[in-house]
């Protein structure tokens, strides 16, 4: 594709600004990014940026997960021509000690306190490192170290720069080609030092196009962000692909809720390597624990420990199951029954919830049955 990840963004919030670019899970509740709105944060983002020093050609380091600002950031430094360096985010400190000064990073994303905190204590053996900015601002109100501002301020002063000066993000835009770098990658670093490896939009976009044409994916498609943003792969899926076809990206609220969000969703495209969908097929959980003491299959766990975590889960979002239930309605499938196969291969039969209600209220009414009743 002769173009670059700016220029599709742009692309789609003028075609199709209303889309959902992205959903993100805050309190229990899924919160839609349209396009138009995801464009908006970008130049406001990039304009901060532009203004506190950031310049073409230069690396921005970003630590977290999946999330809307973090996707956003990464754009607004490739607008400005500016390469995005991803790190894991559950790397040590010192292992980002030697990508922060191989790629000579003056500016660095943190999603929360713990990327903050990892950030600052590298510092002194970083001294080009001046400036972090951060997401969540929780657990950092008395945070006062110099160079550390919160995301909202650097929104609020992008937004004031891009009001004065309206062409500044399609100038920059315009500026950049195929064939400049879009981001730098990391390998992990088992077999020796880590090594950066550089990516333009055009190797990216061209691996991304292939395989969006082979999977025949469009922009109805959604997909579930849960890998490491520092790997290449993830990139290539939930942020190449994405903004190549025009998709959906849903953000999981946690690591810990992956599996229901993946269900809440139903995402039309998900990538995971073949030990996930196995354990898919093997996750077990058994009530009576006798004679269990010393299995320790994986996927196998005691429904004491399942109703544990989900009360924790509870306590911490505590209108979960109501919103859960109110986005439900009558013709969702309520259970699959299999029949016998006495005659052949046993067939799954799918109910919803009006046709197994409409059935027990019509026999209730005719047994005049009440809340008196017991039944064995």
């Amino acid at each position: 594709m002769e173009t670059t990840f700016p220029r599709l963004l742009l692309q789609h919030a003028a075609q199709r600004p209303a889309a959902a670019a992205m959903r993100e899970k805050e309190y229990g509740i899924w919160q839609a990014l349209s396009w138009q709105d995801l464009a908006r944060m970008v130049e406001h983002l990039a304009c901060g940026l532009h203004q506190a020093g950031l310049t073409r050609g230069e690396h921005m380091v970003l630590i977290g997960a999946n999330r809307p600002r973090l996707y956003a950031t990464m754009l607004a430094a490739q607008a400005l021509g500016a390469i995005p360096v991803p790190l894991y985010q559950d790397a040590a400190g010192a292992e980002c000690v030697f990508p922060i000064h191989n790629a000579d990073v003056r500016f660095a994303f943190a999603e929360d306190q713990e990327q903050v905190d990892k950030l600052l204590e590298i510092q002194p053996q970083c001294p080009q490192l001046t400036t972090i900015y951060y997401d969540d601002p929780r657990g950092l109100r008395n945070y006062s170290e110099s160079g550390l501002h919160s995301m909202d301020s650097l929104l609020e002063a992008g937004a004031r720069n891009a009001a004065e000066n309206p062409g500044l993000l399609p100038a920059q835009v315009d500026k950049g080609h195929p064939d400049d770098v879009a981001a730098m990658f990391f390998t992990s670093g088992t077999t020796g030092q880590a090594k950066g490896v550089v990516h333009t939009h055009r190797t990216l976009l061209d691996r991304a196009s292939a395989g969006a044409e082979f999977d025949r994916l469009t922009e109805k498609e959604e997909v579930l962000a849960y890998m490491p943003p520092a790997w290449v792969g993830q990139n290539i899926f939930s942020y190449a692909q994405w903004l190549a076809c025009g998709y959906g990206v849903i953000c999981p609220e946690s690591a810990a809720t992956v599996m229901i969000d993946l269900k809440e969703r139903g995402p039309t495209y998900y990538f995971a390597p073949p030990r996930f969908f196995e354990s898919l097929l093997t996750t077990v959980y058994y009530d009576d624990p006798r004679g269990l003491r010393n299995y320790s299959e994986p996927g196998l766990h005691a429904m004491d420990a399942l109703l544990e975590t989900g009360g924790q889960f509870a306590r911490a979002n505590p209108g979960l199951l109501l919103a859960q239930v109110a986005n439900g309605h009558p013709d969702d499938v309520a259970a699959m029954f299999f029949t016998s196969g006495t005659t052949g291969q046993a067939k799954g039969v799918v109910h919803t919830h009006r046709t197994l209600l409409d059935r027990a209220q019509a026999g209730a009414e005719f047994d005049q049955l009440t809340e008196k009743e017991e039944v064995l």
